[in-house]
């Protein structure tokens, strides 16, 4: 990511919602309601690998209003690959 897609994702946020540890259809949910009342900024943290299903439906969820959905507290280069393949399959 460079310098201008962070200030393009971040520029005008103020508030991010970060979705922590919760069940996949909670996660997305939540990440609609967001949206809803104009949080963009949505944010599943991966640090286990439980986490990775709700990331993957959140940014499903994120493709069909042209939303990002972004991977957090990624630990190691296994939620790395999971997050940059999930990624690749909705690019």
């Amino acid at each position: 990511m460079t310098t201008p897609d962070f200030d393009h994702i971040f520029g005008g946020a103020r508030v991010m919602a970060i979705l922590r540890g919760l069940p996949v259809a909670e996660t997305v949910r939540l990440a609609e309601r967001a949206w809803d009342l104009g949080i963009d900024v949505v944010e599943v943290p991966v640090a286990t690998a439980d986490a990775v299903p709700a990331l993957r439906a959140a940014v499903e969820a994120g493709a069909e209003r042209d939303r990002i959905v972004g991977a957090g507290t990624v630990l190691d280069v296994e939620q790395v690959a999971a997050a940059a393949e999930i990624g690749r399959e909705k690019a």
